[in-house]
């Protein structure tokens, strides 16, 4: 028999008792509906999702983020004074910014910001107008706008911290007359 994990709230566990208690329900012993089973659970478990970044400055990653990039700041903490986590949005896509004091405090991590271990790409409707403006502003160049594969524009940059961001922007496809 296939068994699916039933969760429950935090809450719930909490008003019976049963933080740590997973109970297990049996479920039909077809592979493929075990299989759904697990996917719809784990559609349950987790409910959102973000990328969080350390920075060895959270004031200049936000003013990079937020001030340059436009995303919204949805919660920090502290609330006073400087924080050493706060979470951004732009258009549904969550980011967190960390300090690596914090993540060594917290998490017991030695962060590395500027790794090139991955790159966030943030989409535009124009390449060139974008890049100038974070040029303008200081922003660390890799790569000016170029046209790619797919009929993307990209320019390659780096944030305060040093983590790689790239700008992309759908290019019209040349008319053929």
């Amino acid at each position: 028999m296939c068994q699916e994990p039933l969760r429950t709230s935090r809450d719930e566990r909490r008003r019976s008792g049963s933080e740590g208690h997973v109970e297990h329900v049996e479920r039909d012993p077809n592979p493929v509906a075990c299989l759904l089973a697990v996917a719809c659970t784990l559609l349950r478990v987790f409910a959102d999702a973000f990328v969080n970044l350390y920075t060895r400055d959270i004031e200049a990653g936000l003013r990079f983020y937020r001030d340059l990039l436009g995303f919204t700041e949805t919660f920090r903490t502290p609330r006073q004074g400087t924080p050493e986590h706060v979470e951004l949005k732009l258009n549904g896509f969550g980011i967190g910014l960390g300090t690596v004091e914090a993540a060594k405090r917290v998490h017991g991590v030695d962060a590395s910001p500027g790794s090139p271990a991955m790159v966030l790409v943030v989409w535009t409707d124009d390449v060139d107008t974008a890049f100038a403006e974070l040029v303008s502003a200081g922003t660390a160049v890799i790569q000016t706008p170029h046209d790619t594969g797919d009929n993307n524009r990209n320019a390659l940059l780096r944030d305060p911290d040093g983590n790689l961001v790239e700008i992309v922007a759908k290019v019209a496809k040349a008319s053929s007359s």
